[in-house]
């Protein structure tokens, strides 16, 4: 497999896991599992971790 194929294989694969995360994320959130603050860092948590190796994979 060339490297540019198992990129886009692994920010596919990142592009889900983060798009499940958020959306149970929220999901705990609304069912009042915890509060604004945790739903927040987890939101900031994914950003932080997905986008700059979404932009490293991209290359």
């Amino acid at each position: 497999m060339k490297v540019k194929e198992k990129n886009l294989v692994l920010r596919k694969t990142l592009g889900i896991i983060s798009i499940l995360g958020i959306v149970t994320n929220t999901i705990l959130r609304f069912t009042n599992t915890y509060g604004d603050a945790t739903f927040w860092i987890v939101i900031i948590v994914f950003a932080i971790i997905a986008f700059p190796v979404m932009n490293w994979l991209k290359k």
